[in-house]
């Protein structure tokens, strides 16, 4: 009888293990395509700085734009998991982030 009952909590520990861990890979995965998204942005901002699509001040604005998404992603992942309402929070600042850049870059185009 113990011993079905240690191997019971030890199927219990294992299972609750394999939950976490893949919760946590989740997390960090989900994580990890936001940063590199926002690592994109950021790239495309400097190139269209570079080659004069947008002004210095359009730039300083995205740029600040660009640290409040880096922020709000680590924010979110310390706890290693990130909620459905965080994932929306960030993938509507990266979305608003994206619509003001390809705004900024066509503003002098007729």
């Amino acid at each position: 009888m113990v011993d079905s009952c240690n191997q019971l909590q030890l199927q219990m520990k294992k299972i609750a293990f394999s939950a976490f861990l893949f919760l946590f890979v989740c997390g960090t995965a989900s994580a990890q395509g936001y940063v590199a998204t926002q690592r994109a942005q950021e790239d495309m901002i400097r190139k269209a700085y570079k080659r004069g699509r947008v002004t210095r001040n359009e730039y300083y604005k995205l740029m600040n734009e660009q640290d409040k998404i880096k922020e709000t992603i680590y924010k979110y992942k310390r706890d290693g998991v990130i909620t459905p309402h965080e994932q929306n929070v960030i993938e509507g600042k990266i979305a608003r982030a994206e619509d003001r850049l390809a705004r900024y870059k066509h503003n002098w185009e007729r």
